[in-house]
């Protein structure tokens, strides 16, 4: 029976997915080989959530095959870990603790360790130590940085979320919406649920970013007039597409935190009840958008993967 458990976690590995295994024994390297590519193992993979998360760990696979180092998948050994953090990394969630306690097994045994691509938000100090002696940490926006710095006495640099990166492929397909508005769900802070609004919304098409590739989705979005969700990697797309967007709040920082960044004056509802009021003032913050947009066209991909400034001797 174990063989056969064995197998079918070997079958996952070979489908890309990650294993109870990559978190509870890791397969930490015992150096690195001389005279060849690091070994990186990313973790923190929620592909199958919806397409910007599917970004997401595209851009990081290129990041780190950029740095020359070589990506290996579960019960390979490797060299350094990246945890992909994402949304998963508050309130001291069952998620993060998987995560932050691979973390803290990594940096125990001197292996170098990054956190990456995440918010953060009200998670308990449990874990200080180990973010101390991570070898990098981004965050996606400056409430994450804030909270770092004042919580934990943790700096960490501010660089946007990775699937903005993730290339456009322009053979998908385009759904095209012919200049009218979509929408996506939200979230409802009361039941703290995430599903669609049919009664504020009824008339405006409903586009999932379920389903469809990001380029797809992105390029789709061209077609339209403007974007109503709640979605922060619907927002993320919108941006990529330069298309405005009325958004309302997630549960947690992230799209307030990202708008800060940029210094955009772009209003955020409390509630989807409240988006309406915004969509009426679409035009006039139009120079608000192009500041957002334009911000966040600057950044660099290459500040995905901080740089290693420590390697164990093989």
């Amino acid at each position: 029976m174990n063989h056969l458990k064995k197998y079918a976690s070997y079958l996952a590995f070979l489908r890309g997915k990650e294993h109870k295994d990559d978190y509870r024994t890791p397969f930490f390297a015992k150096s690195p080989r001389a005279n060849k590519p690091l070994r990186v193992r990313i973790l923190g993979d929620h592909s199958k959530l919806h397409c910007g998360c599917k970004a997401a760990i595209d851009s990081l696979e290129i990041a780190a095959k950029n740095r020359g180092w070589e990506v290996v998948k579960s019960y390979r050994p490797y060299d350094v870990l990246i945890v992909n953090g994402e949304g998963s990394m508050h309130n001291s969630r069952k998620t993060f603790l998987k995560k932050m306690l691979v973390l803290q097994k990594a940096v125990k045994v001197g292996i170098p360790a990054y956190l990456l691509n995440t918010v953060w938000q009200n998670n308990s100090n449990e874990f200080d130590e180990t973010l101390k002696k991570l070898t990098g940490i981004t965050v996606r926006e400056v409430k994450s940085q804030r909270e770092l710095k004042e919580k934990h006495h943790i700096d960490a640099k501010v660089v946007i979320d990775a699937s903005y990166f993730a290339p456009i492929d322009k053979k998908d397909e385009i759904i095209q919406f012919s200049g009218t508005p979509v929408k996506t769900d939200f979230y409802f802070p009361d039941t703290e649920t995430w599903s669609q609004d049919k009664d504020i919304f009824k008339d405006i098409q409903y586009f999932s970013i379920e389903d469809v590739s990001w380029s797809t989705y992105v390029r789709s979005l061209q077609t339209c007039s403007y974007l109503i969700t709640g979605r922060h990697h619907a927002v993320y797309a919108a941006c990529k597409a330069r298309l405005p967007f009325v958004v309302s709040d997630s549960n947690t920082h992230k799209i307030t935190g990202l708008i800060a960044s940029a210094g955009a004056k772009i209003p955020v509802a409390a509630h989807p009840n409240e988006l309406p009021e915004i969509i009426s003032r679409i035009d006039e913050l139009a120079p608000e958008y192009e500041k957002l947009f334009n911000w966040m066209a600057s950044q660099r991909p290459e500040n995905i993967i901080p740089e290693i400034k420590r390697v164990p001797n093989p």
